[in-house]
């Protein structure tokens, strides 16, 4: 062999970046040829753009129109082949832009990618059959022979694993979210997936908010919105314009009715047909009083109780309804005429009410046909992520994958303190989930800050008795206990110990007597609300327990002299509606007692300046809700 270097034609400056050349590569003289190598005179190795010919390697073979050339340089980190799936919208849909993108459907199609250059599947296997050589040349690059087909195959397989899970060859863009994640699953840095122009300029929209139009209020609203509910009536009526899945989460008290209101108001404005509000029972005539304020000119009709007609009532009811209000109860036994109609919006208040996928009213809220579904909740995660998995899969279904795979890539890394997961996670729903609190300095709500106090209280002999024989009796109780119904017992006896602290009348109620002097609790309760009354302040009193209500309100009447109404289950709709009016009235009773269950979510108390918990609730975030009644803005 001649002691020669070859040299490399302009159009390859980027093979002979020297830094990119490493280890071994023959080319016999026509392959030479076919890059574009010319041969040159003796070369300097630190010269940029020159390959170099090891003059002691032996030639391998020989070839009819020249020698081997055994070359001192092969390419590492040249151009490599990816394997890309693309989301393309179906026929049709993509001449809609943006709008309705959440009933679009998807075409998964296959290709390479080299550089800048893209090729079908099949394009590149005629590349191969026509390029015989070492390198096969593509857009002016040359590219590994091997790693081109080994992309071909791999490309080939996993079209195979699509074409199998998507059966009709279309997926919705939830299927194609989760498909996703299994195609770019595991390290293979060969795999990429893109999806429609259209949708990501959707996403980016959402994404920093800039492609958000800023809209304010609607015409027919009546009321002051502020510039976070601005911004939150802007994103919702976007993306139910696009009929995609929202959560609004924010912090109890920041408006969260007022601001769907105004986006309903901007739908109806535009033509919508009849919007539909899921509630709890507690917080329809809520729900009803803030339409008839804040939207005057909407049609409202309250679906519930007695009010409640045959199925052609209720179509005339919808015929003649801009928005109509239920609740969740009624959701799942009325759920056959719900279906009969499709709604504009869907509206899924305190939607922790959904967190049990395998519950009848989740699975039937799932089956209405809505062409936008928003949810309200200030708290996504009352327990735990499966919360919040179920209740996007009724809003957005297939964003997290299918419950198995939330599992594997979200929730389990996540509880094991995996940040990367957790990341993943807020950037799959940040376009779908909007959350303000109130800590937050942009929101400037003027709200005094919450004073929080712990009150210890003795029990009294009474109570200790009962307490120190409910021990013994649980102690003794385990012995012939096991699994669950150990368990079981354990539970139970908390729940005694509990209403032995509150009353032993509530433990006992056969010990019927007086109410002060038994309980240290309920004396010092009595003694704090005597000095706040005499301060001209309004209290909300909350306990998880209906008895002890009732001990609450006739030791409350009985020696402060004052009207206590209760709020409980027990009571029908209209005549909770009628205490929660005459509470909020200027001269409304000073003392309103609450149970937590019944009161703790949805209502309006903003009259309250002062909230007790009688009773602690074993999560936290439930007594957030239940004092947020008071601690909220009064929109006006």
């Amino acid at each position: 062999m001649r002691d020669w270097s070859l040299g490399l034609g302009p159009e390859w400056s980027l093979l002979g970046r020297p830094e990119m050349l490493t280890g071994q590569v023959e080319l016999t003289g026509p392959e030479a040829e076919a890059l574009l190598l010319r041969p040159e005179r003796k070369a300097d190795r630190s010269e940029a753009g020159a390959f170099f010919v090891d003059p002691d390697a032996p030639p391998r073979s020989r070839h009819p129109r020249g020698s081997f050339v055994r070359l001192t340089a092969a390419l590492e980190g040249g151009e490599a082949v990816q394997v890309q799936v693309r989301w393309q919208l179906q026929p049709g849909d993509e001449a809609d832009r943006l709008e309705g993108l959440r009933r679009a459907r998807f075409v998964p199609e296959m290709a390479l990618v080299v550089g800048d250059r893209s090729l079908a599947v099949d394009e590149a296997s005629e590349l191969l059959a026509s390029s015989p050589g070492r390198f096969v040349e593509l857009g002016g690059r040359p590219v590994d022979r091997q790693e081109l087909r080994d992309a071909v195959e791999l490309a080939r397989a996993r079209k195979k694993v699509i074409e199998k899970l998507t059966r009709a060859g279309t997926v919705d863009w939830g299927q194609a979210l989760e498909l996703e994640d299994e195609w770019l699953a595991g390290d293979d840095h060969r795999l990429s997936s893109l999806f429609s122009e259209s949708w990501r300029a959707l996403l980016a929209a959402l994404e920093d908010g800039a492609g958000v139009p800023a809209i304010g209020a609607p015409a027919g609203f009546r009321g002051q919105l502020r510039p976070y509910q601005e911004r939150g009536v802007s994103w919702l009526t976007f993306l139910a314009r696009h009929g995609l899945g929202a959560l609004l989460a924010d912090d109890m008290g920041l408006g969260k009715t007022v601001q769907v209101l105004a986006m309903l108001e901007h739908r109806r404005a535009a033509g919508a047909g009849a919007a539909l509000v899921i509630c709890p029972t507690a917080v329809v005539g809520n729900w009803a009083r803030e339409a008839r304020k804040f939207v005057p000119s909407m049609r409202v009709a309250v679906h519930q109780g007695d009010q409640r007609g045959d199925e052609r009532a209720f179509a005339r009811l919808v015929k003649g309804s801009d928005l109509i209000i239920t609740s969740y109860a009624l959701a799942l036994v009325d759920a056959e005429r719900l279906r009969a109609h499709s709604w504009s919006t869907l509206v899924l208040d305190e939607a922790q009410h959904l967190k049990n996928p395998l519950a009848k009213r989740t699975r039937a809220i799932k089956e209405l046909t809505a062409d936008a579904c928003l949810a309200l909740t200030g708290t996504p995660v009352e327990n735990r992520l499966g919360d919040l998995w179920s209740i996007f899969d009724v809003l957005n279904r297939g964003l997290l994958g299918g419950p198995a795979r939330f599992a594997r890539a979200f929730a389990g890394p996540v509880r094991r303190g995996d940040e990367e997961a957790l990341q993943r996670l807020q950037r799959r729903l940040a376009p779908f989930l909007l959350r303000r609190t109130k800590r937050d300095p942009r929101i400037a709500l003027d709200l005094p800050d919450k004073q929080e106090q712990d009150v210890e209280c003795p029990l009294t002999r009474e109570q200790t008795a009962l307490y120190r024989a409910m021990v013994e009796a649980t102690v003794s109780g385990l012995e012939d206990r096991h699994g669950i119904a150990r368990r079981a017992h354990v539970l139970a006896a908390l729940t005694h110990f509990k209403q032995i602290c509150d009353h032993p009348e509530v433990f006992e109620p056969e010990r019927a007597g007086a109410l002060l002097g038994r309980s240290g609790k309920l004396d010092r309760a009595c003694e704090l609300l005597e000095e706040l009354l005499d301060e001209g302040q309004v209290v909300l009193i909350f306990t998880q327990f209906v008895r002890m209500g009732e001990v609450l309100r006739a030791a409350i009447e009985q020696h402060l002299g004052v009207e206590a109404p209760f709020y409980h289950g027990g009571l029908s709709i209209r005549a909770r509606e009628a205490m929660v009016e005459a509470f909020q009235a200027p001269d409304g009773p000073p003392v309103l007692i609450v149970s937590l269950r019944a009161g703790g979510t949805g209502l309006n108390l903003t009259r309250a300046s002062a909230v007790f918990h009688y009773d602690r609730w074993w999560n936290p975030a439930v007594e957030d809700q239940a004092t947020d009644r008071a601690h909220r803005i009064g929109q006006t």
